[in-house]
């Protein structure tokens, strides 16, 4: 366990954050704390994780302000043409924004990578509407394993789809054949996945 170097922040010790994150998170997921806001420096190899933790939640925070690797928070506000499976996966349920860079000179000691905060204000009212979210991130997961591959490449390829039917699925929504997923928006992700039927 890290040193505590000032007496003052000794409660602040890394095992009693992790106990105090896991009730705070037990009491959201049972709805039993009134409307709250996220603002912390999370542990950056876990980033993904503990956001997806909360926006998963049926009492999702107001919004969410943290302290995150530069790469993490560049991925989660990326736009449509670089857009990826956290990008979508948090752009589902509010806009994210990146509000600054923080140099590594800013801590100490340095760390080897580069730091920004992120500002992301959950929507009100759902903006999206998944008819089957665990099938709409199967096909997500599929894709974006091939994220460099032609999107009916990855339909047919990952998904076991025939290729007359995933031509077809995207000549229904508009979509070049030839783009790649992180050329398509998250509104013709919605609908292609409502058109395509799973293979077992």
């Amino acid at each position: 366990m890290s040193k505590i170097v000032d007496p003052r922040f000794s409660s602040l010790r890394p095992r009693k954050i992790s106990t105090r994150f896991r009730r705070t998170s037990s009491l959201v997921a049972a709805g039993k704390t009134p409307q709250y806001k996220v603002v912390a420096n999370i542990p950056y190899y876990i980033t993904g994780k503990i956001v997806q933790l909360f926006l998963k939640q049926e009492h999702k925070p107001k919004s969410m302000t943290l302290l995150m690797q530069k790469e993490v928070a560049n991925n989660i506000v990326a736009k449509v043409g670089q857009l990826n499976l956290l990008a979508i996966s948090v752009q589902l349920y509010g806009d994210a924004k990146l509000v600054t860079k923080v140099p590594a000179f800013k801590f100490h000691p340095a760390p080897k990578v580069e730091s920004a905060v992120i500002h992301i204000e959950l929507f009100s009212k759902p903006k999206y509407k998944l008819k089957d979210e665990q099938k709409f991130f199967r096909v997500l997961r599929a894709c974006f394993a091939g994220k460099r591959k032609q999107i009916h490449n990855t339909l047919t390829n990952n998904l076991g789809l025939e290729k007359t039917v995933a031509l077809q699925s995207l000549e229904n929504i508009n979509v070049d054949p030839t783009a790649r997923p992180q050329q398509l928006t998250i509104e013709q992700w919605i609908k292609l996945v409502d058109s395509i039927e799973l293979p077992n």
